[in-house]
């Protein structure tokens, strides 16, 4: 059932990726504020990090769980906390990187995407557009670690969207929000199953 639910949010996020891509957006010269800004989120230090979750604690975030979709670090005290539902992209490490249906405290190589809820769809998929990548890669610095945070200046968004669109790009948003929270009860059923079976 796991990989049953991984399978369909890899063909929604194809879908979604090849349905932006059509569409051929002319990019507006208005700053990406007018429909989103990025919220940095705070390095709390290793020596904070706790290895199991608990009562009091939260799941922390770091760019490597962009990648994985799951948590591996936990901390008790969080001033800015992600919801399922929010964008969160690396501009840091690994510039361009991003997932959804993560909740918790993120760390300062990760952003936060806030904007109204009608435009969270079309952003998800905004910022997995070749245009966007491109726009990250380019104004990417650094040797040893990546940098983009230059990029935000540079990102345009895409003008003349109708309401039907944003609609459409909402609701598969939705749906995979909804398949990861799914997957996400199953993984963690799975992982009490083991350890009381193998404790």
């Amino acid at each position: 059932m796991i990989e049953n639910y991984n399978n369909q949010i890899n063909l929604l996020r194809a879908f979604g990726n090849q349905k932006y891509q059509q569409l051929n957006f002319v990019y507006s010269s208005e700053p990406i504020k007018h429909f989103f800004t990025f919220v940095k989120g705070k390095e709390v230090g290793s020596k904070n990090y706790l290895s199991e979750n608990s009562k009091q604690a939260i799941p922390y975030l770091r760019v490597s769980n962009l990648l994985s979709g799951q948590y591996d670090t936990f901390v008790e005290d969080a001033e800015i906390v992600a919801n399922n539902d929010d964008i969160l992209i690396a501009l840091d490490g690994a510039p361009g990187r991003n997932n959804i249906g993560l909740h918790g405290a993120y760390s300062s190589g990760i952003y936060k995407v806030v904007s109204s809820e009608i435009y969270k769809g079309i952003i998800y998929f905004y910022l997995n557009s070749e245009y966007c990548q491109n726009v990250i890669k380019v104004n990417s610095q650094g040797t040893t670690i990546l940098h983009a945070g230059k990029a935000i200046k540079e990102l345009f968004f895409p003008q003349e969207i109708s309401e039907a669109c944003l609609d459409e790009f909402n609701l598969i948003f939705r749906q995979i929000i909804d398949l990861i929270e799914k997957r996400n009860i199953l993984l963690e059923q799975k992982k009490l199953l083991l350890a009381k079976y193998f404790e």
